[in-house]
């Protein structure tokens, strides 16, 4: 299960698409922030301070959007010039302040990435493995598929096959089922994410059925840059990682605010280990 920590007869459903802002208001900025969809909401708030280059509210929640959005230098960039442009404001001083944030996660990822090496397998609370390749995979068909698939991909690219997948069209002839919903029905945790269940016999995987949360909590639907690290956290469950690394430079660390958004070394070394024995 992937957490994160919030600051402020078979039927196919054809998931909405995300809605667009046109509008740089203000408002629509902060609503997209929010919502946490960082990415656009960068977007938005730069395209206010292109209007107006002295707009410091909207240089100061583009940078918070940069942050959120693992931009981490473009954000130390933009505290640093408000902290410098206006000194002994309270903007400044704050800016200050996450500047000097930016800049300590900055060296924590360099050092995160320099000791990507081993695996966290004595952490797991199990292990268990798929017998036959390829696992067979049925995806809820809507806006987020191609982007699931590429999540699949990761996995089966950076493991060279050692992991692999076929996509099918009936749920019924699929190993592990992707489907995206508004609510998780069995998690455990208002703060989830997405969930997995997996049924195994032994150590050999039986069939594993993963939900991802598609809303946001304002009840919008969530874009595919948002998804994409939990698909992967959720499809390492899938495959047999019963439990999670400890370290936040690792996909399977239990919180959406992982450094990197894709697979580490720690993640392959531990999968690969998993289906070497």
């Amino acid at each position: 299960m992937k957490k994160i920590f919030l600051i402020f007869a078979v039927v196919i459903f054809i998931c909405s698409q995300i809605p667009s802002f046109s509008q740089e208001t203000f408002e629509n900025c902060k609503i997209l922030y929010t919502d946490s969809k960082y990415n656009i909401a960068s977007k938005c708030f730069y395209d206010r301070i292109k209007a107006d280059p002295n707009d410091i509210q909207s240089r100061f929640w583009y940078a918070a959007s940069l942050y959120f959005d693992r931009k981490y230098y473009l954000a130390y960039e933009q505290y640093n010039y408000i902290a410098q442009k206006y000194p002994n404001s309270n903007v400044g001083r704050y800016s200050f302040q996450e500047a000097e944030k930016v800049k300590k996660r900055i060296q924590d990822i360099q050092k995160a990435k320099s000791n990507d090496t081993g695996t966290y397998l004595n952490e797991l609370d199990k292990i268990s493995k798929w017998n036959n390749m390829p696992v067979r995979v049925w995806i809820e068909p809507c806006t987020y598929t191609d982007t699931a698939k590429k999540a699949f991909g990761e996995w089966q690219t950076k493991t060279n096959n050692k992991v692999s997948f076929v996509f099918v069209k009936n749920p019924n002839s699929a190993n592990i089922r992707m489907e995206f919903v508004d609510r998780l029905r069995e998690s455990d945790s208002a703060y989830n994410l997405g969930f997995t269940a997996l049924k195994f016999s032994g150590k050999k995987n039986i069939i594993a059925k993963i939900e991802i949360l598609q809303r946001t909590e304002s009840n919008s639907y969530k874009t595919n840059s948002q998804l994409y690290g939990v698909m992967l956290h959720e499809i390492g469950h899938a495959l047999g990682i019963s439990g999670h690394s400890s370290r936040n430079n690792d996909i399977m660390f239990p919180n959406d605010f992982t450094n990197d958004v894709h697979l580490s070394q720690r993640d392959i070394n531990t999968i690969m280990s998993i289906y070497s024995k």
